[in-house]
């Protein structure tokens, strides 16, 4: 019972003296420089130490003394505690804690009212409220009103019935008061009053916003900016800036050229060291003296000077000239077009004809009647004769076309006849395959090169040969069935309903209606006939056997051994094993 005692008012000694480490756990030096003062090491009775012995312990429950070294601790449980030293003071007196130490004093009532107090500090918490100093550092509360403090140079000013939100230090802070906020970090600085003010600052560039009225974005150089205050707006680079009332006036300045533009009034006017425009309602005039070229524009007459020249009287006439590439045109719509070159013509008299002339590469004509086209590359013609046949050739092929149902041609590696939408057939000399049809009753697919064959009379007739695989197939529907599979020795014949035969290896075996017929094969010469469900029989060199519906009554003779079947029940009629051939290989059954 001593030993529970002594442990419990240990433990309770222990959470008491915690006390003071919880009312300033914020200031972890403070804490360390308490535990070297304070926290003696104690001996434990029966160990091997250097520490100090305990002198003394008295425990008459609810009464505890205790003395170690120095340190004297008494303790009626749960009202008083004290814990006494040289330079300590530690006393508990529900609901009262008081403390004194070089490094610290401490008051505390009921859990709500903290004093501590050091030569460097003062703390002091009562209620909600609580106040703090320690050399620069500063701070004070009152929850939840407001909270303020510096901290390690730090600032902070937190006031919520304000919705106010202030902290920071000497390069970055945070400021947000109800609808106001500024935020300011290493490069870049946001300030606004949501949702009328936005704005950004810094090193690449910002902006500031008033919507709808004002919009305004920089860029890294300062003399890059753009403004827009609808309907106006303002663009400003390096060498150039732009302005405009949209959609009323549009003005560009640069050191190229100066422009306004007044769409309403369909007027513009640009000048520069190189470059003239000016466009009215009446009249237009351009001119480029890097191009070397000018433009008039009236709504009788225009014309153009430079490397492309024209005169029109637009839409009626238009005569047009290069002399880069000695090329000229005439186009009277919609009925004449004419433009050459010295190497192409083409020419156009709506409705009557059509003519397109490259030289040397090929020659096309048009008429309502007839057309050819000619390729002196490939020494090849194609015709066209109203209203749809067409027909060509070229040294090594021709085809003919009866547009939408004939279609004939020949060439070197292949040959097509189509008449839609009853007759196709397609040769490939170079595969030698050859697929033909007579729709819908007669296709012939052949491949030579892969050895394969098809044949269809559709519905009735159906040939399929596979020579690679060795496979066979005919059909006569419905009444003929023949698969042939010589890759695996086997072969299914049906003449239906009355015949079948199926052949595995050196095994044939014909069905007729309801019997089976199994001529003898094999070495041992077995064979066997079925007349189902009635009766079997069969034999081989060894013996023989025969059964009535198959076990009613039946007898089996093998060599020596006999064997007997009643209503079933086989009957050995002999110890002997029975003699058995050795048996074939697993194949297929029908």
């Amino acid at each position: 019972m001593n030993g529970r005692f002594r442990s419990a008012w240990l433990l309770l000694a222990l959470a008491v003296s915690s006390l003071p480490g919880l009312a300033h756990a914020q200031d972890p030096e403070q804490a360390e420089e308490e535990d070297v003062v304070e926290r003696e090491p104690q001996r434990v009775s029966g160990a091997i130490t250097t520490d100090p012995a305990r002198e003394r312990l008295r425990l008459a429950p609810p009464f505890a003394k205790d003395r170690a070294g120095d340190i004297t601790t008494r303790a009626l449980f749960p009202f008083f505690f004290e814990r006494r030293g040289p330079k300590l003071l530690e006393r508990f007196i529900v609901p009262q804690y008081y403390r004194r130490s070089p490094a610290l004093n401490a008051d505390v009532t009921l859990g709500l009212v903290w004093s501590l107090r050091g030569p460097d500090r003062n703390t002091l918490v009562i209620g909600p409220g609580y106040g703090h100093h320690r050399g620069n550092d500063w701070g004070a509360a009152l929850f939840p009103l407001f909270a303020a403090g510096e901290y390690a140079g730090h600032s902070h000013l937190v006031i919520p019935p304000l919705l106010t939100w202030l902290d920071g230090d000497a390069k970055r802070h945070r400021r947000v008061v109800a609808l106001y906020y500024d935020v300011k970090k290493k490069d870049v600085r946001w300030r606004g009053l949501a949702p009328l003010v936005w704005s950004k600052q810094g090193d690449q560039g910002g902006f500031t916003v008033l919507p709808p009225l004002y919009w305004r974005f920089t860029q890294a150089d300062p003399l890059e900016n753009t403004t827009v205050v609808p309907p106006f707006y303002h663009v400003r680079t390096k060498d150039e800036s732009r302005w405009a009332v949209v959609p009323l006036l549009w003005h560009k300045k640069s050191p190229e050229l100066r422009a306004t533009t007044i769409p309403l009034v369909l007027f513009h006017h640009a000048r520069g060291p190189n470059e003239f425009r000016l466009v009215t309602p009446l009249l237009a005039y351009l001119s480029d003296k890097k191009e070397n070229s000018k433009l008039w524009i009236t709504p009788l007459y225009q014309r153009g000077r430079g490397d492309k020249n024209f005169d029109a009287v637009a839409p009626l006439y238009i005569r047009t000239w290069d002399h880069r590439d000695q090329s000229h045109g005439l186009y009277l719509p919609p009925f004449y077009w004419h433009w050459e070159d010295p190497a192409n013509r083409y020419t156009t008299v709506l409705p009557l004809f059509m003519r397109n002339v490259s030289e040397g590469i090929s020659d096309t004509w048009l008429t309502p009647l007839i057309g050819r086209k000619r390729s002196h590359e490939q020494d090849a013609q194609s015709w066209w004769m109203a209203p749809t046949f067409q027909w060509g050739w070229q040294p090594d092929q021709w085809f003919f076309n009866f547009h939408p149902l004939a279609y004939v041609g020949r060439t070197k590696e292949a040959d097509h006849t189509v008449a839609l939408p009853l007759y196709f057939d397609f040769h490939d000399k170079k595969e030698d395959a050859r697929r033909t049809a007579a729709f819908p009753f007669w296709w012939d697919f052949r491949i030579a090169k892969k050895k394969k064959h098809n044949r269809v009379l559709f519905p009735l007739y159906y040939d399929t040969r596979n020579d690679e695989k060795q496979r066979y197939y005919k059909i006569g529907f419905p009444l003929y069935w023949d698969f042939n599979f010589q890759d695996r020795q086997e072969r299914y014949t049906i003449t239906f309903p009355f015949h079948g035969r199926g052949i595995h290896g050196d095994r044939t075996r014909h069905y007729v209606l309801n019997t089976m017929y199994e001529p003898a094969h094999g070495l041992d010469r077995s064979w066997q006939f079925h007349f189902f469900p009635f009766t079997a029989r069969g034999g081989s060199k060894t013996g023989k056997w025969w059964s009535v519906l198959y076990g009613l009554a039946g007898y089996e003779r093998r060599g020596d051994y006999r064997r007997m079947q009643i209503f079933w029940i086989p009957i050995e009629l002999s110890k002997a094993a029975p003699i058995t051939a050795k048996p074939p290989a697993k194949r297929h059954q029908l």
